[in-house]
């Protein structure tokens, strides 16, 4: 739950631990941006702690991070412009993309131009998946209907999509065959 909620302040953390010394659960913050961002809107109640936080958070903040970046943005931005400045600068990163912004924006269309301005407005963090594992049983599924352009939101922390879709006449025929109890019919949240 401390996860989710640091998650909600844009802070990103490593799964608890519990400290061998004493049993307490621990978190990770790292990252210079999460720390700052701690700092910032957080922080600690002991002086000592905050004097150390504080004192963080003035190292430099222009090394690369190892695993705070954008998938698939290089390659996207590589083999749509064959601009010498975009094969020569990396943009996987939020502080090199922050820093290439001025020129990169010279090159790139509009729409990437917009892609590029939501991608750091809303600093997503991308974690690689690990494992997706099959229930052993079935589990109820909802459909949650959210009004907008791309029609996602933001639970728990992952990105969700509305799951609703109208059934073409096709469909219908195509699983008119099937056993009942194999595929429930419930209409869409507009009864289509």
């Amino acid at each position: 739950q401390l996860k989710i909620i640091l998650l909600n302040f844009g802070v990103t953390s490593n799964f608890p631990y519990a400290d061998k010394r004493n049993g307490c659960l621990k978190l990770y913050v790292s990252l210079y941006d999460n720390i700052k961002k701690f700092y910032g809107e957080i922080g600690f109640f002991s002086k000592r702690k905050k004097e150390i936080l504080k004192s963080i958070t003035k190292i430099n903040s222009s090394r690369l991070s190892k695993n705070d970046f954008i998938p698939f943005l290089n390659d996207y931005l590589r083999r749509k412009y064959r601009a010498e400045f975009i094969s020569k600068n990396n943009f996987d990163r939020y502080n090199s993309l922050i820093k290439n912004y001025p020129r990169l924006i010279k090159i790139i269309d509009k729409k990437d131009k917009e892609l590029i301005d939501w991608i750091l407005k809303n600093r997503f963090y991308f974690d690689q998946l690990i494992n997706v594992e099959k229930t052993k049983k079935l589990k109820n599924v909802y459909s949650i209907k959210v009004e907008s352009k791309c029609h996602s939101f933001i639970a728990n922390g992952f990105v969700n999509h509305n799951t609703e879709a109208k059934l073409m006449p096709i469909s219908s025929e195509l699983l008119q065959d099937i056993d009942k109890d194999t595929v429930k019919f419930t209409p869409n949240f507009d009864n289509s």
